[in-house]
């Protein structure tokens, strides 16, 4: 997956707040989740931080598998029912295409596929 994804989730789904890479770090180490950080001229994500956990650490929710259960812990928690069963389909779907037809989807999760559905679920192309 891309870094760029990677923001997209954090935007869109965690919906974390958006800094320039030349905003203070201190100004936002209190926000809850983190904070995403693009470039000057706003086209490229520069990094994904995790903040509240003392030093600020990389969020790589499409490849690291720890990452990206915090994405369906975000949508357990946070969205309402009917947004929950359109990230279960989207996560079947998401399955079906790499031509698993399991009924247990977490028999066979692959980093990346807890983030990929949450955007599918909120409309966003992936």
């Amino acid at each position: 997956m891309s870094r760029t994804l990677d923001a997209l989730v954090a935007e869109k789904v965690m919906a974390w707040p958006i800094i320039t890479e030349h905003t203070p770090y201190r100004c936002h180490r209190d926000t809850a989740g983190g904070v995403v950080v693009r470039r000057d001229d706003g086209s490229l994500m520069a990094h994904i931080f995790q903040v509240g956990r003392g030093t600020p650490v990389y969020w790589f929710p499409t490849s690291n598998a720890s990452d990206d259960y915090e994405v369906l812990k975000h949508v357990r928690e946070n969205w309402d029912r009917g947004n929950q069963l359109e990230f279960a389909r989207a996560l079947f779907s998401i399955q079906r295409q790499r031509g698993v037809f399991s009924f247990h989807p977490g028999y066979h999760y692959e980093p990346g596929d807890f983030s990929r559905a949450a955007l599918k679920a909120i409309g966003e192309e992936v």
